[in-house]
């Protein structure tokens, strides 16, 4: 378990750049148990092993394929 501190790991790079959540948004998801970690009165940690591994259970889906139409043209 390697505890990270949220503005630390806000920017520690597993966001891309731009899209690195503020710290209110870090400590509602660990308050509410969508990442691991834990969050005391003024400080939130984030349990940086648990998101990874989160993170490569995570599969994304591939989009719905459109049904095949032969009536379709452009």
């Amino acid at each position: 378990m390697k505890l990270m501190k949220a503005a630390q790991f806000r920017t520690s790079g597993y966001f891309a750049p731009g899209s690195e959540p503020d710290l209110a948004s870090i400590r509602m998801n660990v308050e509410q148990g969508i990442w691991p970690g834990t969050a005391t009165k003024g400080l939130v940690y984030v349990d940086v092993d648990a998101f990874e591994a989160l993170v490569r259970s995570t599969k994304p889906k591939a989009p719905p394929s459109a049904p095949f139409n032969p009536t379709y043209r452009r």
